[in-house]
Order: C-alpha cells, then sequence, then structure tokens
C-alpha cells in the first residue's frame, strides 16, 4: 500500500515539475515579449520627440517670418501715408505759387490799364463833344450799327464787318480788352495776342495788351 502511494505521490511530483519547467519557459517568453514591446515603444517616443522637435522649429520659423511681414507692412503703410502727406503739401504750394503770380499780374497790369481807361474816357469825351456837328443821316447810320459781340476766345467782334471800318464815338472805345487778361512775355514785357482771329477794323497791341482801333488817314487806315 505504501508503495502504491509511494509511486502516484512521485507521479505528481513529476507532473508540477513539468509544470514548473513550463512556466518558466512562459515566463521567459512573456518577458523576452515584453521586452521587444518596450524596445518598440521607446522607438515611436523617440520618432514623436523629434517630429514634436521639428514641429517646433517650423512654427517658430513661421512665426519669424511673419512677425517680419508684419513689419514690412506697417512701414509699407507709413511710407504711403508719407507720399500722400507729400503730394498735398506740393499741389497747396503750386496752387498758392500760382494765385501769388496771378495777383502779381493783376496788380501790375492795374496802372496801364487805368491810364488806358482815363485815355479811354478822353476819346468817348472828344466824340460825344464831335457829335453835335453831325448831320441828322450820320447819326440815323450811327445808331443802326450792331453792337460788338463777344467771342468765346475773348475777342470782341461786330456783328456786321464794316462798321468796325467806320469812325465811331461814344459807343465804341479805342481799346478792345479780352475778359481773360492776356500773359505777359518774360522776355520781350509785351502781352500775347490772344488766340483767333482779330476783330475788325482792329490790330494788337502788345504794350498795353488790348486791341486797338485802326484810325482812318487820308491814305487810308493806320
Amino acid at each position: 500500500m505504501q508503495k502504491v502511494r509511494r509511486d502516484k505521490a512521485e507521479v505528481q511530483i513529476e507532473q508540477l515539475l513539468d509544470r514548473i519547467d513550463e512556466c518558466e519557459e512562459e515566463m521567459v517568453r512573456m518577458r523576452q515579449s515584453h521586452a521587444d514591446e518596450v524596445k518598440g515603444l521607446q522607438s515611436k517616443i523617440d520618432s514623436l520627440a523629434t517630429a514634436t522637435v521639428s514641429t517646433s522649429s517650423t512654427d517658430a520659423s513661421s512665426s519669424d517670418e511673419v512677425a517680419a511681414l508684419k513689419k514690412e507692412l506697417a512701414q509699407s503703410r507709413k511710407q504711403v501715408e508719407s507720399l500722400k502727406r507729400s503730394k498735398q503739401e506740393i499741389i497747396e504750394s503750386y496752387e498758392q505759387l500760382m494765385n501769388e503770380g496771378d495777383e502779381e499780374e493783376e496788380e501790375a497790369a492795374e496802372p496801364k490799364r487805368k491810364r488806358i481807361q482815363q485815355n479811354e474816357d478822353e476819346e468817348n469825351g472828344r466824340g460825344s463833344r464831335s457829335n453835335g456837328g453831325r448831320s441828322r443821316k450820320g447819326k440815323q447810320r450811327e445808331n443802326n450799327k450792331a453792337p460788338l459781340q463777344v467771342l468765346s476766345n475773348n475777342v470782341g467782334v461786330p456783328e456786321d464787318p464794316t462798321d468796325a471800318l467806320m469812325e465811331k464815338s461814344g459807343d465804341d472805345p479805342q481799346w478792345l480788352f479780352p475778359k481773360i487778361p492776356s500773359m505777359q512775355d518774360g522776355n520781350s514785357g509785351k502781352y500775347k495776342r490772344p488766340v483767333g482771329r482779330a476783330p475788325l477794323g482792329r490790330e494788337w497791341d502788345g504794350s498795353v495788351g488790348a486791341w486797338r482801333k485802326y484810325r482812318k488817314t487820308a491814305f487810308g487806315s493806320a
């Protein structure tokens, strides 16, 4: 009986030893598998770390580039504003110079115009005094003359071309001035002739800046 028990005990011991061996083999296999997994995970961690560093560098570079572009944009805007101010100042200076030039021309021409107006008034006065000796036919012909017309080129022109060739009294001034004063030549000092045809019976006087009436003489117009 004891021998049977001993044999069973030996069999159980052998089975337990076999199971221990199997467990040890399984533990070795699991340890190797675990080590491989740890190695793979570490490799992934390293890759992620490298990618993170690269991304951070890219982000930093992009941020620097964006900051530089913003700075250039701000400088460009300042330059545009400065150019706008300079342009406005130039325009204002030009307009001021033009206004000052017009005022100087008006002031320079005013004394001469006053003299011409005085001469014209004297001429009209002499013509009015001479009306008393005219015949009725001459007065009627004088009244039938067409008035002077002013064209778009600032020149006075009669409706009837023959009227400008006749001697007139107070209603026909010695001088006809353009609506817009003529510009004075800087070299010669004379006024420039307006563009367009001259009024009938008149010629341009550059020293006065007006159309002068022809004077009838024994030999024709003078």
